[in-house]
């Protein structure tokens, strides 16, 4: 993103900064793509703040990333230039190539920079040169810019936010607040805007005596815009898949610590009727949850004639006890496993018999361990054979019943929230 100085006069940081900007938030809100922003400084002026021009990364495509041909993605990327072009015209009423004709039009507009100096200092900015302001008469707004703080604010006046806002009205994302940042999902794409960036910006909307409380925020890659109601400010922070990931994590983390405080005694209320496929994608989760498990595969068949359901894990475990004797210096602590999952629910219990063949089936996948989950227990019979198997040592052989199951799903409760259709948590 790009303007020339035979459309715009005068140094053209601020038309960069916000027109880029406004297009991001554009292909966000139309979720055809979640960009990143990055600034090309001039290298002819030596200033760190000053913007030739601006590059829009598709690093997380939407729409764009769908199944097309060639012509078809440059056709979507053409339309969505055209739109930028658009929006621009409608929320500035202005020609988008920009006329020099048409400041003689605004001469009842000057520049209102009041608020320039308490943003500067709010950022601890001591020159300058670490820092741009432009003022635009064709397109009514005050734009100051720091790169240097990844902080942009932008008064654009408060007819041009009522038409900005009504053309983004519909971006109605799901949002939550997680543990470090707030986050924001589509159909297609997902953010996470740290707090830190919304504290940010509520000072810089205070500064400007805006209204922080009712502004919009449109999250991308590389930057958060928020739109209050005359100003925009812009906050530069990791904010696409990957910060999502981050806060889904901690997320969950939080959610078992407050699982292990406020649901320590809570009773698991089974369904009568424990449909197998939904029964081993409740396994699936609960195993997914496991420290040290990379990866949760199906390799059984939906319905065996045994009512049989496999699963393939691989699992890094730490090495058992004969195995840490003998450790050597920099080995790693833990050893990479492929474990085969059998699946049996039976009304009274799962028996020997039910897992007739059980050492053919582990040797047959090649496998290094055994996990069985019974519900809702293991009969005296299948206890006895597993717990043999465990004590000869040629495998790594484990149990899960309906008490090892309850304790999981106690501190996962968003799991068992998810699987209310088989078992319910009451306090």
């Amino acid at each position: 993103m790009r303007t020339t100085s035979w459309d715009w006069s005068g140094e053209r940081t601020d038309l960069h900064d916000v027109l880029s900007v406004l297009w991001a938030a554009q292909l966000r809100v139309s979720e055809i793509a979640s960009m990143q922003i990055a600034s090309m400084l001039n290298a002819f002026s030596g200033i760190d703040s000053e913007i030739y021009a601006r590059i829009l990364i598709f690093s997380q495509p939407g729409l764009f990333d769908k199944p097309m041909s060639v012509r078809e993605r440059f056709a979507l990327l053409g339309e969505a230039s055209i739109s930028a072009h658009k929006l621009i015209e409608a929320v500035f009423d202005v020609d988008s190539r920009g006329s020099t004709e048409l400041s003689t039009d605004n001469r009842e507009w000057s520049p209102n920079s009041e608020w320039i100096e308490p943003v500067r200092r709010s950022l601890r900015l001591k020159k300058d040169l670490d820092y741009e302001f432009g003022s635009r008469a064709p397109l009514r707004w005050n734009v100051f810019t720091s790169l240097r703080r990844g902080v942009s604010v932008a008064d654009i006046g408060r007819d041009a936010m009522a038409r900005l806002r009504e053309r983004f009205s519909s971006f109605q994302p799901a949002i939550a607040d997680g543990v470090r940042s707030r986050v924001f999902r589509t159909d297609l794409l997902v953010n996470a805007v740290p707090f830190e960036s919304i504290r940010k910006a509520e000072r810089m909307f205070r500064i400007l005596q805006d209204e922080a409380a009712s502004a919009i925020c449109i999250p991308t890659d590389s930057h958060s815009i928020f739109l209050g109601r005359f100003s925009i400010v812009t906050i530069a922070n990791e904010g696409g898949q990957a910060a999502f990931g981050k806060e889904r994590i901690l997320v969950e983390s939080r959610r078992k610590k407050e699982a292990a405080v406020f649901l320590p005694d809570a009773r698991c209320v089974w369904s009568d009727d424990i449909d197998d496929g939904r029964f081993e994608e409740l396994v699936s989760a609960l195993l997914e949850e496991e420290r040290g498990v990379h990866w949760v595969r199906q390799v059984g068949a939906t319905r065996e004639p045994d009512d049989g359901r496999d699963l393939m894990v691989e699992w890094f475990l730490p090495p058992t006890v004969d195995r840490v004797l003998r450790v050597q210096e920099n080995e790693p602590l833990t050893e990479r496993h492929e474990i085969l999952v059998q699946i049996k629910v039976r009304e009274r219990g799962v028996g020997r018999h039910d897992l007739a063949g059980i050492r053919d089936t582990v040797e047959h996948y090649g496998c290094s361990g055994l996990l069985v989950v019974a519900f809702p227990r293991v009969t005296t019979t299948l206890f006895n054979h597993l717990h043999e198997l465990r004590k000869r040592g040629a495998w790594r052989v484990d149990w899960w019943g309906q008490a090892e199951l309850e304790l999981r799903l106690r501190r996962l409760p968003d799991i068992a929230a998810r699987f209310a259709d088989l078992v319910r948590l009451e306090r």
